[in-house]
């Protein structure tokens, strides 16, 4: 961001609003489903976090979701979920997966794995700058691929989507930002 970070509290309903009304338009473009919680369901409580920083790690997330996922796949962003004093927001994708062998070095900067051999550009930056940004606000950022690698269906994969994708699928990945909440 070129800057120092400036926590202050916030509706993740009114920080995640205006990327929401983008990616929705955006998905149609680039011939991908895209799934949302309502605004409302973001905003139980108030984070501390800074806005941009938080714009920034999801708009990340949402556009390599949209970069690695076949036309016609689903992306999603649910929020909503809790865990002890932190708040969560899943960005997922019905997609082919991350390889286990790359997921210890995914945040690492200029680490692609695999995606290095594709067609798709990149400079293996943008996870390391989210966790980065994540990690100074006091949050972290889980990964899970596929997306039962980690047993049942979890509250992060919306239930329109659940006739999709079957927990025999080996494939998707879901990353699940969590942010403190404001005391």
């Amino acid at each position: 961001l070129g800057r120092s970070l400036i926590s202050t509290p916030q509706f993740l309903g009114d920080v995640l609003h205006p990327l929401i009304t983008v990616t929705v338009a955006a998905a149609d473009e680039r011939h991908r489903q895209f799934w949302h919680s309502p605004c409302e369901q973001f905003s139980e409580e108030l984070v501390a976090v800074d806005a941009q920083a938080v714009q920034e790690v999801i708009a990340n997330l949402l556009d390599n979701a949209f970069k690695y996922t076949p036309p016609n796949a689903w992306v999603w962003l649910v929020g909503g979920l809790r865990q002890e004093n932190f708040l969560g927001v899943a960005v997922g994708d019905s997609g082919p997966g991350i390889p286990a062998a790359d997921q210890a070095r995914l945040f690492e900067r200029h680490y692609r794995g695999i995606q290095s051999q594709g067609l798709i550009s990149g400079t293996g930056l943008g996870l390391a700058i989210a966790k980065d940004l994540i990690t100074q606000m006091g949050g972290t950022v889980d990964l899970i691929s596929p997306l039962w690698a980690k047993g049942s269906v979890a509250p992060w994969l919306p239930e329109p989507l659940r006739q999709y994708l079957s927990p025999t699928d080996e494939r998707g990945t879901v990353f699940i930002v969590w942010l403190p909440i404001a005391h």
